[in-house]
């Protein structure tokens, strides 16, 4: 069924709208917890006892500027990366336009006929859900957060060379010259300049085109300040395994974690509830009866499709459920972080039993401190996807390719 372009960006905002809600949601439970943990005053105990026993040890020689060192990296080094956060969540995440000009004048600048066809996938995987006339309306929107966050002398020169010396500083202006003049916005139109051009001539139409030349600026701007948040990312890391160093020497019965960040590892924990608060107590478990109680039409959280409500109500569980309920999701003591979703869990005797995809609100500080009462990962009952797989996705020849135990 077509839909129409208002359904499309009523569609689009919804899920922009879901996204940041989640990152909103996340950062209100990183806070409470690190705010709940006492977090920074514990941090501050770690760092005075560390400095205590450097003195009472002899060992300034060694770890005596760890502290000061680190602390004057970090400080130097905010601003930067400060500018960075801006320039990223304007530029490369508030507005789709210069993602999309520099995959194509990267299509249109490499001759290798492989790596041009993957780019003009990934072209065409944008332009499926690109709404030009919303894009048109965010972009003066993320032109201004950039001007009132980022120093003039950091801001990617376009907004010198031509938003204020042609535009006087107006960026709907701008950004409607940008949407006006530029191919780059329209499927069509560059499905057509590509197609009817020579190769060559069609890369000399990008270097002049305005939305390759925004992305281009962004880009030299973005190198530069990464330049600076970089000349203080080694003093970071050599403050930091030193610091590190000194801790494990000064407790060296205590079991301190190891940096595992980017290596594949496994874990082990247990199957557990927990309680998020005095009098409360969340069981290690839920079932379909929990989606029937919080589905929600009207929220973008809770909407379940009708067909998978019948499926829970008439409780057409097959051979999945478990005294007549079928188990949806449960909870672990296993740690969790951005990456890990759709980790397997395993059971003693290494059967699957689960997939990993979230963490309790009340635990997001997990990042930055582990709380052992609190942490719990959230996983995906094996059961209630092969129920998914077979019922919902009608699919019965997957199950039976399976060798279930």
């Amino acid at each position: 069924e077509a839909m129409s372009a208002d359904q499309a960006t009523r569609i689009k905002y919804a899920s922009k709208y879901a996204q940041s809600a989640n990152y909103w949601k996340n950062s209100i439970g990183m806070n409470r917890g690190l705010a709940r943990l006492d977090v920074i005053g514990r941090k501050r105990a770690e760092e005075k006892a560390f400095a205590e026993w450097i003195r009472k040890n002899g060992k300034e020689a060694v770890y005596g500027d760890v502290l000061s060192s680190l602390e004057k990296a970090y400080r130097e080094g905010a601003a930067a990366n400060k500018q960075m956060t801006y320039l990223h969540e304007t530029f490369f995440g508030g507005t789709e336009v210069i993602r999309l000009a520099q995959m194509i004048n990267a299509f249109a600048s490499n001759s290798n006929a492989e790596a041009r066809e993957r780019i003009l996938k990934g072209i065409h995987g944008i332009y499926k859900d690109y709404l030009p006339s919303l894009d048109r309306k965010v972009l003066p929107a993320m032109l201004g957060v950039a001007r009132q966050h980022i120093p003039a002398d950091k801001l990617p020169d376009v907004f010198a060379k031509v938003i204020d010396k042609k535009f006087k500083g107006d960026t709907k202006k701008y950004a409607d010259y940008v949407f006006s003049k530029s191919i780059i916005p329209y499927d069509n139109k560059f499905q057509a300049a590509y197609k009817q051009m020579s190769a060559d001539k069609f890369a000399k139409l990008m270097e002049k085109d305005p939305a390759v030349e925004l992305a281009n600026s962004v880009i030299a701007s973005a190198r530069a300040i990464q330049a600076d948040a970089m000349a203080h990312a080694y003093s970071i890391e050599r403050g930091k395994r030193l610091f590190f160093a000194g801790l494990r020497e000064m407790n060296p019965d205590k079991a301190l974690p190891s940096d595992a960040n980017f290596t594949m590892r496994m874990s082990y924990g247990s199957i557990k509830g927990y309680e998020p608060q005095d009098g409360a107590w969340y069981n290690y478990y839920t079932t379909g009866k929990g989606v029937l109680e919080k589905q929600d039409p009207k929220s973008d959280e809770f909407a379940v499709q009708e067909n998978i409500l019948d499926l829970f109500r008439t409780k057409n569980y097959g051979p999945y459920a478990e005294n007549g309920q079928l188990h949806v999701a449960f909870l672990s003591n296993n740690d969790i972080t951005g990456g890990n979703s759709g980790s397997p869990v395993f059971d003693k005797n290494g059967r699957l039993i689960g997939l990993a995809f979230d963490g309790n609100w009340e635990a997001m500080s997990g990042d930055i401190e582990f709380e052992p009462d609190l942490q719990r990962t959230i996983s995906v009952d094996i059961r209630y996807v092969l129920f998914m797989i077979d019922k919902w996705g009608q699919c019965p020849r997957l199950i039976q390719e399976l060798k279930l135990m």
